[in-house]
């Protein structure tokens, strides 16, 4: 979810006086499949990995091995904590109740999430070019 559309829903909707007490799901209509997010974001760093898709069940079970392994591989601690904190992001997808936020953004919602379709590398480049100015 882009920042700038989640502060102008978020702006809209305190404004509107239909809006009091009720709750706003601030979230994206259409969100990126996880193949695409691990895809781009590998491109951005130059790294060529091919990507296999995997049941859930299977990827949870390889992340919790890599986990209980870094106990053993204290190298691998690190990346592996990360991965398991992260696990559930993905393997796991939630559509989230859009009702309430329709009736005040507008139904459409999803119009405002037309990204080009390299966007996340994009993103995950200009990352990587302030990250390297700030060094």
């Amino acid at each position: 979810m882009p920042v700038d559309i989640a502060i102008k829903w978020m702006l809209d909707i305190s404004y509107n006086p239909k809006s009091f007490c009720k709750t706003f799901h601030i979230t994206n209509p259409k969100p990126f499949p996880m193949k695409d997010i691990s895809k781009q974001t590998f491109d951005a760093f130059n790294i060529k990995i091919p990507l296999v898709k995997m049941s859930g069940w299977f990827i949870r079970l390889c992340f919790s091995a890599l986990y209980y392994l870094s106990f053993l591989l204290r190298p691998i601690r690190g990346l592996a904590k990360g991965f398991y904190y992260y696990r559930y992001y993905m393997t796991e997808y939630n559509v989230y109740d859009m009702k309430n936020t329709k009736e005040i953004i507008g139904d459409n919602l999803a119009n405002q999430f037309n990204f080009p379709d390299n966007y996340i590398e994009n993103v995950a480049r200009e990352f990587i070019k302030k990250l390297n100015e700030n060094q």
